[in-house]
């Protein structure tokens, strides 16, 4: 099997570290310059985690009730009421976080479509939607994977099969009641975060809980086509004995005996195979949670709350940059096509940037002037130093 990956389609996701991205853009100044810019950029980081901080005392104390993994002993009494608007802010802020993270969500024919869609592996896995009491999921990395194969429905021939790749699938989900584990205790509502890396389309489902594998009809035939042609010949061949069993008296007896035992002994060993073949399909969906899990629970949470800020702060500094070299006043769009540009040609990648939000930030930082006609011009490096300087310690 050779796998080899085309073109992605482009998405909003800046593939480079954030003090990678302040490196490579101060690396095109030189001197006095250079440094005030590496200084601006480390003002911009630090406003920017500031602003985020509240966001993620807020995530912290929603997810405290429902939260799997807690080792606190004691917790307060919350009302239905109360958890339900803890529930409310978190599953909101998870969403606005994951949005600044560049994830999408999925809708649930979106997710339903990827599920019914065959994969490269053709096991029937049936997920039970009636189990969930909350599912999100979201996605990141629409990308595209080539993979040659070859099947015997093709007489083994070489195939060339196209794969859509998530480089990134988050899931959060809360199970209804009575798919609970323990029903009776008050703190199994807990809601879930599961984050995976490199999950093909088609097997998100393996990833779904309340994922249950069926026997496709071919491990089916497997299973009892040679049962049954073996079970029709043995009692074939007790038929013809009991004609024997006239003649030979004891000895006969025995010979039937012995056969009746091969039929118990063939379907106890159809029985075996029938389990055998269900532990593989296990063992392949407890590699795929084992190899793809990046995290779960509360350490989602700092996964996600990190990216979304080193995400903010590309998207910012670059915006700024751009901005600061260009001769005159840049609108939005002309900073998204020059910021495309600018990421194919140092990246080789195809970025769907988005300067709206960065722009936003950039003028609440009186970093851009905002001008008549939707135009935005950059404050000089000189201008911005009086805010690097009053930036707290690290």
């Amino acid at each position: 099997m050779e796998t080899q990956f085309i073109a992605p389609i482009p998405e909003h996701f800046i593939p480079i570290r954030q003090r990678d991205l302040g490196r490579m853009l101060c690396a095109e100044l030189e001197g006095e310059l250079q440094g005030q810019l590496a200084e601006l950029f480390q003002t911009i980081e630090h406003a920017l985690a500031q602003e985020h901080l509240h966001v993620q005392r807020e995530l912290k104390e929603a997810y405290a009730p429902f939260d799997p993994d807690t080792d606190v002993t004691f917790e307060p009494d919350h009302s239905a009421a109360a958890k339900t608007e803890s529930a409310r802010l978190l599953l909101e802020h998870l969403d606005q976080v994951l949005e600044q993270a560049n994830f999408v969500p999925l809708t649930r024919d979106a997710i339903e479509e990827s599920l019914a869609a065959t994969g490269m592996q053709k096991s029937n896995v049936h997920v039970d939607f009636s189990v969930f009491d909350i599912l999100q999921v979201y996605a990141r990395g629409d990308r595209r994977e080539t993979t040659t194969v070859r099947r015997w429905q093709t007489c083994f021939r070489e195939e060339v099969v196209v794969q859509s790749i998530y480089a990134r699938l988050a899931v959060v989900f809360r199970l209804q009641p009575e798919a609970r584990l323990d029903r009776h205790d008050p703190a199994s509502d807990a809601i879930f975060l599961k984050l995976f890396q490199s999950i093909p389309q088609t097997d998100m489902r393996m990833l779904l809980p309340g994922a249950r594998y069926r026997m496709t009809l071919l491990d089916q035939g497997k299973i009892w086509l040679p049962t049954l042609s073996g079970a029709a010949i043995t009692g074939l061949k007790i038929a013809r004995g009991a004609f024997v069993i006239a003649f030979v008296g004891l000895s006969g007896l025995l010979g039937l005996a012995g056969l009746v035992g091969g039929v118990i002994g063939y379907g106890v060993r159809s029985v075996f195979s029938y389990h055998q073949t269900k532990k593989k399909y296990q063992l392949t969906l407890v590699q795929s949670l084992l190899y793809k899990t990046l995290d779960t629970n509360s350490g989602v949470l700092h996964r996600l709350l990190d990216e979304s800020v080193e995400q903010e702060c590309r998207e910012t500094m670059l915006s700024y940059f751009l901005l600061w070299r260009s001769e005159q006043p840049l609108t939005e769009a002309e900073l998204d096509a020059q910021a495309e540009a600018y990421l194919l040609e140092k990246l080789g990648d195809q970025i769907d940037f988005e300067a709206d939000d960065a722009l936003v930030k950039l003028v609440r930082l009186n970093l851009v002037q905002a001008l008549p006609g939707g135009r935005y011009q950059a404050q000089p490096l000189a201008d911005c130093r009086p805010l690097a300087n009053s930036r707290g310690g690290r």
